[in-house]
C-alpha cells in the first residue's frame, strides 16, 4: 500500500497510462480526484497537484451506469488515457459516446461560500441548476461517497474469529444475525487490509457485563485495538501473553476482576499505552514491566499483591500524572513525590508550607499494605489539626456586578439555598435562582456542584490530571468565562468553594436554554420567528469567533449544542457551560483527550478516530446546531430514526440537493417570506458539517457569511 501511494504522489501528466486499482479511500487528500471509467480518465486538465486518488470502474462493476449518469449530469471532463488499454467509453442516454468536456468557468456566488453542498449519501443527486457553478467539484464529493458506500464493508475474518472465541470463553453477548460491530461496546473502523477496505475492531468497552472465565489468547488477533476496557466483571486466571501483540493499545482497563498470576513480560512492549488500570485483582509479581512504558499518563495497580520495588525510571516519564499502588505488600522505594495526591493548599503561608512538606515526606516514605482511603482521611485530619482551619479558599469575584463579598455572604450559611427556587438539575448538580443583594433586583443563577473543594484557581496542569471530572470542569469554567467578557458569552460572576460543594454564580438568563425554547416552540407553547432565529445564529457565530480568534490563548468549547446556549431578555444568544472547554496554547493546532468529550449528534466524526479536538470540531457542532435551529429538529428527535439516513447531518445533505430543499425548513416558518435566507443558512450548516475538517470554514468565515444574509 505504501508503494502504491508513493506512485500516486509521483504521477504527472506524462504518467497517466498507469492503472492503479486499489487506493485507501479514507486517506485525506489534497488536489483533484481522478477516476478511470472504462479506460478514460475523469478529472481536470492539470490532473495531479500534490495528491490524487485513482479508481477504475468498468461496465461490469456495480453502479457503473449510475456513475456515468452522475458524470454527465455535472459535465465532468473525460480526458483520453493515451497508453491506457482501449475500451468502450461510457454511453450517453442516446447511445452516443460521451465526448471530452471542459470545465466551465466558475460563476460568482452571492456569498463567499468556499465549497458546494455535500452530495446525498444514499443515492446520486438529480441535476440541480442551482448548484451548476460548482458542479464538477460537487461530483467529486458524490463520486467519493458513491464509491465508498458501494462497497459493503465486512469485518476482517481474524477479528470476527477472535470475537467469536471471546463469546465462547467469557460469555460475550452478541446480537443474533448481526456483525459484532453492531453490538454495544464493540467499536469498529474502516481499515485497509490486503488492498481492500474492511472493518477492524478498535475498541472493546464492556464494563459490568458479567463476563466470566479466562480471557482468551484470541484477544491478540485484534491487532488494531486501541482500547481494551473490561472492568467490573469476573475474569479469572492470568492475563494472556498474547496481549503483547496489541501494539496499538493505548488504554488497558481490567480493574475489579479476579485475575491472578504475574503480568506477562510482553506487556512491556506496549509502548503506546497511556492508561493502565489493573486495580482490585489478585495479581502478583514485581513491577519491572513498567520500565518500558514511557507514554503512561495514569497508572492504577492498587489492591493487588505486587511486591518488590517501584522502578526508579518512573521519575523520567514526562507524561505520567497519576499513580495509585496502595494496598500492595510491597514498594520498597518511595513513589516519586510529584505523583502524590496531596490535598494541601499551594498558598505561600508558612504553616501550609510545613504541612505540605510533612505530608509529602510521609506519603513518600510510607510502605506496606496501606489503605488509600484511610491515608487520605489521615492527610485531611493532619491539615485541619495543624492549620486550625479548613484548607478551602475564599470567594473569588470576577465581575463588577458584585460590588462586595458581603453580597454573597448568604452562600456561607448551611441553609443559604434552602429558600431559593431550583431552576435546573444536571449531572453536576442543581441550579438555583436568586436576587443579588445590593442590586436593583438583578437576578443571578447559582450552580451548586457537590464535590470536596480545593483551590481550583491555583491548580497546576499536573494537579488537574489528578482531579475528578467535576473539579476539572470547575477549573475550566474559572479559566475561561471567569476571565473573558463578550456579548455572546455567559459571564461567570463569582466562585465560592465550600467544604462539601462549589458555588458558581452567573447572570440569570430569563429565557432559558435554546433547546428548552425550541421544545416549547414544537409543543406550541411559544413562537420563534425567523428574524429571532437569525439573530441567535449570528450571536453564536460571533461568540465562537471571539473564542477561536480574539482571545489569547484560543479556546475550544468542545460541547456546543442548543442546551449550552442561553437566551437573555432580548433573545440574544449566550454560549454557556464551559466545563469541557480547553485553552489551546500558541503554536498548537489541537488538543488531545483520553475520554470522549461532547454530546452525541454534535461531535465531529474525526474526533472519534483521533481524540484530537480542533476548532473545526467546534465548527461541526455549530453546523449541527445551525441546522437544528432552521429545521426545528434536534439530532436526537425520533424523526431521524425513521429516515434512511438516521442522522440530522446526512438527512439535511440529501434534502438540500433534492428537488425540494425547502422541506428542510421548520413548518412553523412557512409563509414568512424568508425562505431564501433560511436555505442560505442551511447551506452554511452543510459547509460546517463537511466530513473533511480541512474543508470546513472557520468561525470568522462563517460569521461573515451569516452577516451577509439580510432581512
Amino acid at each position: 500500500m505504501k508503494a502504491i501511494k508513493e506512485k500516486i504522489v509521483s504521477l504527472n501528466y506524462g504518467d497517466l497510462g498507469v492503472e492503479i486499482k486499489s487506493v485507501d479511500l479514507l486517506e485525506s487528500f489534497v488536489g483533484e480526484v481522478i477516476v478511470c471509467v472504462n479506460g478514460h480518465l475523469v478529472g481536470h486538465d492539470n490532473v495531479v497537484k500534490s495528491f490524487a486518488q485513482v479508481f477504475t470502474l468498468a461496465p461490469q462493476d456495480k453502479g457503473y451506469f449510475v456513475l456515468s449518469d452522475l458524470l454527465r449530469t455535472y459535465d465532468v471532463p473525460i480526458l483520453s488515457m493515451g497508453t491506457q488499454r482501449p475500451t468502450t467509453t461510457p454511453a450517453t442516454s442516446t447511445g452516443h459516446l460521451h465526448p471530452p468536456l471542459r470545465l466551465p468557468p466558475p460563476l460568482p456566488l452571492p456569498l463567499p461560500l468556499p465549497l458546494p453542498l455535500p452530495p446525498p449519501t444514499t443515492s446520486p443527486p438529480m441535476a440541480n441548476t442551482s448548484l451548476k457553478p460548482h458542479a464538477p467539484i460537487l461530483s467529486y464529493f458524490a463520486l467519493i461517497i458513491f464509491l465508498v458506500q458501494s462497497q459493503a464493508l465486512t469485518l476482517l475474518p481474524s477479528d470476527l474469529n477472535a470475537v467469536l472465541q471471546l463469546q465462547r470463553e467469557i460469555g460475550l453477548r452478541l446480537p443474533p444475525s448481526s456483525i459484532p460491530c453492531d453490538s454495544a461496546g464493540i467499536f469498529c473502523e474502516p481499515r485497509i487490509a490486503n488492498f481492500s477496505r474492511v472493518l477492524r475492531i478498535t475498541r472493546l468497552v464492556l464494563a459490568s457485563q458479567n463476563l466470566k472465565g479466562r480471557l482468551s489468547p484470541a484477544i491478540g488477533e485484534l491487532s488494531e485495538l486501541r482500547e481494551l476496557s473490561l472492568p467490573n466483571n469476573q475474569l479469572i486466571d492470568q492475563i494472556p501473553a498474547q496481549i503483547a501483540y496489541l501494539h496499538k493499545l493505548e488504554t488497558l482497563n481490567l480493574a475489579s476482576n479476579r485475575l491472578t498470576g504475574e503480568i506477562p513480560s510482553g506487556l512491556s512492549r506496549l509502548i503506546n499505552l497511556r492508561a493502565l488500570d489493573l486495580s482490585s485483582n489478585r495479581i502478583s509479581g514485581n513491577l519491572d514491566f513498567l520500565k518500558h512504558l514511557p507514554n503512561l499518563e495514569t497508572l492504577d495497580l492498587s489492591n493487588n499483591t505486587f511486591s518488590g520495588k517501584i522502578p526508579i525510571s518512573l521519575k523520567s516519564f514526562q507524561n505520567l500524572r497519576f499513580i495509585n499502588v496502595s494496598a500492595n505488600c510491597m514498594l520498597e522505594s518511595p513513589i516519586p513525590k510529584r505523583y502524590i495526591l496531596v490535598e494541601t493548599n499551594q498558598h505561600k503561608h508558612h504553616k501550609k508550607k510545613i504541612v505540605g512538606w510533612v505530608l509529602g515526606f510521609v506519603a513518600g516514605t510510607l510502605t506496606g499494605c496501606v489503605s488509600g482511603l484511610t491515608f487520605s482521611l489521615l492527610l485531611k485530619f493532619i491539615v485541619l489539626l495543624i492549620t486550625g482551619r479548613s484548607y478551602y479558599t475564599s470567594l473569588k469575584i470576577f465581575s463588577p456586578l458584585i460590588k462586595k463579598p458581603e453580597d454573597l455572604s448568604f452562600l456561607e450559611r448551611e441553609d443559604g439555598l434552602a429558600s431559593l427556587e431550583v431552576i435546573g438539575r444536571g449531572g453536576c448538580g442543581e441550579v438555583y435562582k436568586a436576587v443579588l443583594p445590593g442590586s436593583d433586583g438583578k437576578e443571578i443563577a447559582i450552580k451548586k456542584i457537590t464535590q470536596p473543594a480545593r483551590d481550583a484557581e491555583e491548580l497546576t496542569e499536573e494537579d488537574t490530571k489528578l482531579l475528578t471530572k467535576k473539579m476539572r470542569q470547575i477549573k475550566s469554567e474559572i479559566q475561561t468565562v471567569g476571565q473573558i467578557r463578550h456579548r455572546n458569552l455567559l459571564p461567570l460572576l463569582a466562585h465560592l468553594p465550600r467544604p462539601d460543594c462549589h458555588y458558581l454564580v452567573y447572570e440569570y438568563m430569563r429565557n432559558g436554554s435554546l433547546q428548552d425554547y425550541m421544545m416549547q416552540v414544537t409543543s406550541g407553547q411559544k413562537k420563534l420567528d425567523w428574524p429571532t432565529r437569525y439573530k441567535i445564529a449570528l450571536g453564536i457565530a460571533s461568540g465562537l469567533e471571539y473564542l477561536h480568534t480574539s482571545h489569547t490563548p484560543r479556546i475550544i468549547h468542545r460541547d456546543l449544542k442548543p442546551a449550552n446556549v442561553l437566551l437573555d431578555d432580548e433573545m440574544e444568544a449566550r454560549i454557556a457551560d464551559f466545563g469541557l472547554a480547553k485553552a489551546v496554547p500558541d503554536a498548537h493546532t489541537h488538543i488531545t483527550t483520553s475520554n470522549v468529550a461532547g454530546t452525541v449528534g454534535y461531535i465531529a466524526p474525526e474526533y472519534y478516530q483521533t481524540f484530537k479536538f480542533t476548532e473545526k470540531c467546534d465548527m461541526y457542532s455549530f453546523g449541527v446546531l445551525l441546522g437544528a435551529l432552521v429545521m426545528g429538529k434536534l439530532p436526537s428527535d425520533n424523526f431521524f430514526q425513521h429516515t434512511d439516513e438516521m442522522s440530522l447531518v446526512k438527512w439535511l445533505r440529501n434534502v438540500m440537493v433534492s428537488d425540494d430543499p425547502k422541506r428542510a425548513i421548520d413548518p412553523s416558518l412557512e409563509g414568512d417570506g424568508f425562505e431564501e435566507q433560511m436555505l442560505l443558512v442551511l447551506k452554511v450548516a452543510c459547509f460546517c458539517t463537511l466530513d473533511n475538517p480541512k474543508e470546513r470554514p472557520n468561525s470568522k468565515d462563517v460569521r461573515g457569511m451569516l452577516s451577509q444574509i439580510k432581512h
